[in-house]
């Protein structure tokens, strides 16, 4: 698993849907997204979550086995799986409250042409790639991700019909009104006006349940 910020488009560039397991993709629902984004009230840029299937990519067995004993040993490792040239470094960290105890950090670099290598896959953040555009005022902002590296189709397959799984439905969903009361019980924070400009809400119109 590597991780590190890219531009928004960019990221959209060299990547893609998985059509098996990505739910379908509403026109409006890519407009409301964009327009959300673009606001840039209250926007946070979550981390997206992207895979590569390093064999579709006419990386060898022994290549990629290689890469994994490296990272997971935490040897150095110097080379080529594929199209994708990677260079991995450990750094030794001190504890701070006992100098005799070390840890090993591994960093792992990886370089690749975009022409040359197969589109990255969409685990997660599908519905705010597709959204940007050429003229979405975000489109430049580095946002996080992370890649993760399979050896070959059924691997990806499997992962990544699992963690999209996982993602989606393993966090207990709030209620609408549960969602509504976070923002517009908070009348401290937000005026009407505020909540009519930002949200569209008219708080006067809205109950609740108790």
């Amino acid at each position: 698993m590597h991780k590190r910020f890219w531009p928004y488009d960019k990221l959209a560039n060299i990547s893609e849907t998985i059509p098996e397991i990505q739910r379908d993709l509403l026109s409006e629902h890519a407009g409301e997204m964009d327009r959300f984004l673009s606001g840039g009230e209250f926007t946070f840029f979550s981390e997206v979550i992207l895979c590569s299937d390093l064999a579709a990519n006419g990386a060898e067995y022994d290549a990629i086995t290689s890469l994994r004993v490296a990272v997971q040993q935490k040897q150095n490792f110097n080379g080529w799986v594929g199209p994708f040239k990677f260079a991995t470094k450990g750094y030794e960290l001190k504890s701070k409250e006992d100098e005799r105890k070390k840890d090993n950090v591994q960093t792992v670099y990886m370089d690749f042409d975009v022409a040359k290598t197969a589109k990255f896959l969409r685990i997660d953040g599908n519905h705010r790639l597709s959204a940007v555009n050429e003229n979405s005022t975000y489109k430049d902002a580095a946002i996080p991700f992370c890649l993760l590296l399979f050896n070959g189709a059924s691997e990806t397959d499997k992962f990544c019909r699992a963690l999209f799984h996982n993602i989606n439905t393993k966090q207990i969903p709030l209620k609408d009104e549960e969602n509504l009361s976070v923002i517009i019980e908070s009348v401290d924070v937000f005026s009407d006006d505020d909540l009519q400009l930002l949200y569209g809400i008219i708080v006067n119109l809205i109950s609740f349940a108790k």
